[in-house]
């Protein structure tokens, strides 16, 4: 589905069961909204793979996110 090919475009890797879920349940919330829902998994992803990067998360902490 829609979703499982975000995971697979985005993160290059299947979902996890949670991780679909969650997501589902935020396309019912934006009413089926599927640029929306991508928009939201784009910053999701980006952040994803910047988690292991130090700068990445200096930058973060001094937003004060």
């Amino acid at each position: 589905g829609f979703v499982r090919s975000l995971y697979l475009q985005y993160l290059h890797r299947e979902p996890d069961p949670q991780g679909m879920q969650t997501w589902l349940e935020r396309l019912a919330q934006f009413g089926g909204d599927r640029q929306r829902l991508t928009a939201e998994f784009t910053q999701a992803a980006a952040r994803e793979a910047n988690s292991n990067n130090p700068r990445f998360w200096g930058k973060y902490y001094r937003r004060g996110w």
